[in-house]
């Protein structure tokens, strides 16, 4: 059976063997409870993704929030959707 595009409160999304494999940023479903900003890895054929971590307490008390970077095999993604544009200010 093909796989289709489905519809959710992040757009449209698309099958996984549908990707842009050419730098192209996309929000991709790679299992996690939300979408992870994502770009494929040529050399390495296999996906980059991002995810924020906001809730790291310092030894001063204060909150430190930052990016953390990994790579998900090719299989991992599930399906995927466009960044959102943004509107003109």
């Amino acid at each position: 059976m093909k796989a289709r595009k489905t519809t959710s409160a992040f757009g449209t999304w698309s099958p996984p063997d549908t990707a842009p494999r050419n730098g192209t940023l996309i929000l991709g479903d790679f299992g996690w409870p939300w979408p992870l900003l994502a770009v494929w890895n040529e050399y390495d054929e296999q996906w980059v993704v991002a995810t924020l971590l906001a809730a790291c307490l310092m030894e001063n008390g204060k909150k430190n929030s930052c990016l953390e970077t990994d790579t998900e095999k090719v299989n991992a993604l599930k399906r995927w959707t466009p960044l959102p544009l943004l509107p003109n200010p």
